[in-house]
């Protein structure tokens, strides 16, 4: 539930003691509209529940009682909980994974749910898409930086180019073909059964997406 800064204050009193309490730098995902994707703000574990300290905003106050299920999809924390007559998932993300298990575990205890082992493929998972998404922002990069021509539908550097009143599917299988035979002039773009125009555009040989030039 959302809170005022006075009750915050109130709950918050009431740890577990210095060397026990929980506490994690987290980011709100879902579940209030009171709050931003993607918004800071420090979570900690109190004996009642789980408090949200935003700062210059609301607070959040989640009774155990309230909490039905704890689980963990990657690096994001979900709490089924009952709130308002209805149930609803609250998602936080918690970057290091070793906090998220410590609090994942130690919210399963307070909430009396038992143990139950989360899935580390879930995890690892979200961790190896995390590094294909840099590494392609990095060759997209160095593409633009060297000027070199890149389909801007699947980002593939196999490129022709052909006319307007040539179809697509001619280009690429064309262009395919003279790649066999040539793989310098399929990929920078020689031209198979081209008829004249001004007009020209860059095919794909991977997607067959077009484009002008």
């Amino acid at each position: 539930m959302i809170i005022d800064k006075e009750r915050f204050n109130e709950l918050k009193k009431d740890t577990f003691g210095i060397f026990n309490t929980v506490s994690a730098l987290a980011r709100f995902e879902f579940g209030y509209s009171e709050f931003k994707h993607g918004e800071s703000f420090n979570l900690t574990l109190v004996k009642g529940g789980v408090l949200g300290d935003f700062i210059f905003k609301p607070k959040i106050y989640i009774s155990y009682n309230d909490i039905k299920d704890v689980s963990i999809e990657g690096e994001k924390l979900i709490l089924k909980i009952f709130e308002e007559d209805k149930l609803k998932d609250i998602v936080f993300k918690i970057e290091k994974s070793d906090i998220l298990e410590k609090v994942y575990l130690v919210l399963r205890q307070h909430c009396n749910l038992g143990y139950k082992e989360y899935s580390i493929e879930a995890k690892v998972n979200e961790e190896v898409k995390v590094s294909k998404r840099k590494e392609e922002k990095e060759r997209i990069k160095n593409l633009k930086k060297e000027k070199i021509p890149y389909c801007p539908k699947c980002k593939s550097t196999q490129l022709t180019n052909t006319n307007k009143k040539l179809s697509a599917g001619r280009a690429v299988g064309g262009a395919a073909l003279l790649s066999v035979l040539n793989p310098v002039a399929g990929i920078a773009g020689g031209v198979v059964g081209a008829v004249t125009s001004k007009k020209r555009y860059n095919v794909c040989m991977n997607c067959g997406h077009k484009w002008k030039v």
